[in-house]
């Protein structure tokens, strides 16, 4: 540990995405301030002196000559840096080993939250994305919700309430707020047990290479556009508790930032190269976080081939399934109704968390 610097080669970025999620958790158990203990954004040249735990690969380290690295972690707390080592070195211990030592301890820790809900049985949270949508008539979402409130299936709905008319664009300006109709929407299925979540404020992306709403946002930003997306569906008489993240993409800032506002944040298969792989759910610095992952994303046809072999797991457990219904709409809603059936009565709120 030469100059006060440890360097660790990972190949893989998720398991460099899992580590700097342990480290995250380490930071959050010592009451410290992320902001001020941990960055991935810095020069190393610019801190001779600190302390880095370095994730990337050493052949990009070496070309780079300590410049600038995504994967670079600057730690300016002492007592951190020493516990990570710690846990690092302790008995030789892989880096593999010590992600899935971390991943035991959250998974026994839900599964005891859990053991009231779910009653020994594998049970399952849905959750829908993407209302309204910009590219179809909001009325057809009623087609989707009518099958899972026959089916008597609780869901959550990730609600956008000032949508970009053509989001995979950064330079679109064009936006609109939920119309009269898609309020009455949300007021009538809210009524009838469905919840909604925020599902950002445009749902547009900030950049072609790499689609994120929020990713790159500064704390002020993100605020202000939060506060804007909560306050619009005040207006109408609604109101969560839950976020969605577009894209399923949020880094560390955002989480800072969304943790004041949401009690619950949901992520996906993008969310790992930013925060690791989580089990689901578990707990990721104080909040509830809730990803979903394939094959329990996508599909309904899909979807319904996991739950039946899930159902072969006597444990208890939740497990999030991901739908986007204007997805279910290809051939019309007849993969949703047989996987309705076959959740059942297994399905749970999402407000019993």
């Amino acid at each position: 540990m030469g100059n006060h610097k440890c360097y660790i080669s990972v190949e893989d970025a998720d398991v460099a995405g899992t580590l700097k999620v342990i480290l995250n958790d380490l930071i959050h158990e010592d009451r410290a301030n992320p902001d001020l203990v941990i960055s991935d954004d810095m020069n190393m040249k610019s801190y001779p002196d600190a302390r880095f735990l370095y994730l990337g690969q050493e052949k990009n380290l070496k070309r780079a000559g300590y410049a600038y690295d995504k994967n670079i972690l600057l730690l300016r707390s002492d007592n951190i840096f020493q516990k990570v080592l710690r846990k690092l070195s302790s008995k030789n211990v892989s880096i593999h080993v010590l992600i899935l030592d971390r991943i035991a301890e959250i998974r026994s820790a839900v599964k005891k939250l859990l053991n009231d809900y779910t009653k020994g049985r594998i049970r399952f949270l849905v959750r829908v994305d993407d209302f309204p949508r910009w590219d179809r008539n909001s009325e057809e979402f009623l087609e989707f919700h009518d099958v899972l409130s026959e089916n008597k299936i609780p869901y959550l709905l990730g609600v956008t309430p000032l949508v970009c008319s053509d989001p995979p664009s950064h330079e679109c300006r064009e936006y609109r707020k939920l119309n009269s109709k898609e309020a009455e929407i949300l007021q009538s299925i809210t009524g009838s047990g469905a919840e909604i979540a925020l599902h950002g404020i445009t749902h547009q992306t900030r950049d072609l290479r790499y689609n994120s709403e929020f990713v790159g946002l500064d704390s002020s930003e993100l605020d202000e556009k939060i506060v804007t997306g909560l306050n619009e569906l005040k207006s109408h008489g609604l109101e969560t508790d839950v976020f969605i993240p577009p894209f399923n993409t949020f880094d560390y800032n955002s989480l800072g930032v969304l943790k004041k506002y949401f009690e619950i944040i949901c992520g996906g298969p993008e969310s790992i190269p930013l925060v690791g792989y989580r089990m689901s759910p578990s707990f990721i610095n104080g909040c509830l976080y809730i990803p979903s992952y394939h094959p329990a994303y996508g599909k309904a046809g899909g979807i319904l081939e996991f739950v039946k072999k899930a159902r072969l797991i006597e444990d208890n457990i939740v497990v999030p399934l991901t739908l986007h219904w204007c997805w279910e709409k290809e051939d019309n809603f007849a993969s949703l109704k047989l996987l309705c059936r076959e959740i059942g009565t297994d399905a749970i709120r999402w407000g019993m968390l």
